[in-house]
């Protein structure tokens, strides 16, 4: 298999409507058949892990997708269904074979939920950093001021939710000396998809089919923020990966402190740990921050999602 070795560690929800929460993030699947259908990458496997959805679910639609677009016999393994639990540290069937795939090669892994798989991974196989080429993720904020705010009408803003559902996790991997490159909102806030792009994605062959068809529930949702597109977070994650050379960031010190939680509706004096990269402060250690994407990025997606 030819391509730049990769796992794949999410917590896939592919627009799933809960009645509590309404429609699930879709940025999971592009970000995942992104990589599935680019010639550059070899995906090596995928884990599960709690977050957007439950690990039931985003166990089974993993096995969905690979089933629908995969091509050969690309493994899915159950990871963590919940937050790290320090005082009882489990070792689950994701971690065990990313651990065994790390001692057959170097990996660049994509992480797209919460980072518990990966920090377990440390954690108990501490001999596996040195095999890890970069992890890959979806947070962290340059200041307090940085709300994750889309539309005119959107209040609370939306949590760090990856760093939000497993601050140790993230805390971890700064401790390891492995390399982190981080997409947050900041630089996926800069790339729009809306219903002329769902309407021409759609005409792109069977994965574009897909995801547009998912993806037009998640953008009337966002309609209730006074947007009338939508941000799609996770594909950042696999554009770097494709595509460094598009993505302008910096290399910034990341700490972790606490503070009022932005997110907060009760009025109540809540406080959470929050994930901060900026040069004016000393941090745990640096890390990669990306904060623009070139234009062109967009259409390359949508040529890559065509296949």
């Amino acid at each position: 298999m030819k391509g730049r070795p990769v796992w794949i560690d999410t917590d896939l929800a592919i627009g799933m409507f809960a009645p509590e929460t309404g429609f699930a993030d879709v940025d999971d699947a592009y970000a995942i058949l992104h990589l599935m259908r680019a010639r550059q990458v070899a995906v090596r496997g995928i884990s599960s892990v709690f977050g957007n959805t439950s690990l039931e679910h985003a166990t089974r639609l993993s096995h969905e997708i690979v089933q629908r677009f995969g091509e050969g016999n690309l493994p899915v393994y159950t990871g963590a269904g919940k937050k790290l639990d320090l005082s009882d540290l489990h070792e689950s069937e994701a971690t065990k074979a990313l651990a065994e795939a790390l001692r057959s090669e170097r990996l660049t892994i994509m992480a797209i939920g919460p980072a518990t798989n990966i920090a377990t991974l440390l954690l108990l196989h501490p001999e596996c950093a040195s095999q890890i080429e970069s992890i890959v993720l979806v947070a962290g904020r340059r200041s307090l001021e940085q709300h994750f705010c889309v539309g005119p009408a959107h209040s609370p803003p939306f949590p760090d939710l990856n760093f939000d559902l497993d601050p140790d996790a993230f805390r971890i991997l700064l401790q390891h000396d492995v390399p982190v490159v981080l997409l947050p909102f900041e630089i996926s806030h800069k790339v729009w998809i809306d219903k002329a792009n769902l309407d021409q994605l759609a005409l792109r062959g069977e994965a574009g089919a897909y995801l547009a068809g998912g993806s037009r529930n998640w953008l009337s949702q966002w309609a209730s923020f006074g947007c009338e597109a939508f941000n799609p977070f996770d594909v950042l994650a696999s554009g770097y990966i494709l595509y460094p050379e598009l993505f302008a960031y910096e290399d910034l010190p990341a700490r972790i402190e606490i503070h009022p939680d932005d997110t907060s509706v009760t009025g109540a004096a809540a406080f959470k740990p929050y994930l901060l990269l900026s040069q004016d402060k000393p941090g745990i250690r640096s890390v990669r921050y990306c904060h623009t994407a070139a234009p062109e990025f967009k259409q390359k997606l949508w040529d890559d999602l065509a296949g």
